[in-house]
């Protein structure tokens, strides 16, 4: 059954490939290739629009992907955020056979967020131990880690499955629905080759942000949540409370320092 599920799921995967030339010390003109597994996101009735981890590729202009059923066409990097490193890539339709059309899918976005998800089974495809169309079968045993990034914390879903420092692709759930994103970040955050992942609740706004080629608003503060039990003995108002802020960031212009706690933008709750 979890076999049959991960094969489903793939028609939403796809593998972006680019290719770096460089000369060795003897002039010759060498090629390297790089490639990372993605997700297809959306469908704007132009392109395809595939989710991938840009720091696998390395420094490219020229970028093409493999969708399922092997047809490989050039793509076009639309947004990348500079944060997660993920980025969105744009693959025209109109390049594509029947064949592969009939075939792809839109990846399902499930929630990571609920309590439940620790312990439960999980799939990992896409390259989850660094080799195409490989996959894996575990469970995920936490979704509690949070990694503090500019703006933003993201939670990583840690597994019981092993991988690779190459490792890439999705988690998906036993309804063929995206639990989490493998990237080498969200593998970094932990000693050990344990498969992890960026909880895919987290990256919903961004994914969209990106997919509508909006970009993401830059503060330039690193926080946290203020929890129940500072608001409750310590009096702190609920919102972000400042750990840090990026130097010439809007964030230090505007007089924000470490020890704030920002409950309101705009007039609108934090």
């Amino acid at each position: 059954m979890l076999y049959q599920i991960a094969t489903a799921c793939n028609a939403s995967t796809a593998t972006v490939t680019c290719t770096e030339t460089d000369v060795d010390w003897l002039q010759n003109t060498i090629e390297n290739k790089n490639t990372t597994s993605g997700l297809i996101v959306a469908d704007n009735g132009v392109e395809y629009l595939i989710l991938a981890y840009l720091e696998d590729l390395g420094d490219a202009s020229d970028y093409h992907v493999t969708l399922c059923g092997n047809q490989t066409v050039t793509a076009s990097l639309k947004m990348q955020d500079s944060n997660t490193r993920l980025a969105i890539f744009g693959v025209e339709k109109d390049k594509l056979s029947s064949d592969t059309l009939s075939r792809v899918q839109i990846a399902k976005l499930g929630n990571s967020s609920m309590s439940n998800v620790a312990g439960s089974p999980v799939i990992a495809i896409g390259s989850p131990i660094g080799i195409s169309d490989s996959v894996s079968y575990g469970v995920v045993t936490s979704n509690s880690t949070v990694m503090p990034l500019v703006d933003s914390n993201y939670r990583i879903l840690t597994t019981s499955m092993f991988g690779s420092r190459k490792s890439s692709g999705v988690l998906i759930n036993t309804n063929g629905e995206v639990l989490g994103i493998i990237t080498g970040s969200a593998m970094n955050a932990f000693e050990g080759d344990a498969i992890s992942a960026f909880a895919i609740s987290d990256l919903k706004k961004l994914i969209e942000k990106m997919s509508n080629g909006e970009e993401m608003a830059y503060l330039g503060i690193y926080g946290m949540d203020v929890t129940y039990e500072a608001h409750e003995e310590l009096g702190i108002p609920y919102g972000a409370y400042v750990t840090e802020v990026e130097q010439e960031s809007p964030a230090m212009k505007a007089g924000i320092v470490n020890g704030n706690v920002i409950c309101k933008v705009k007039s609108t709750m934090v």
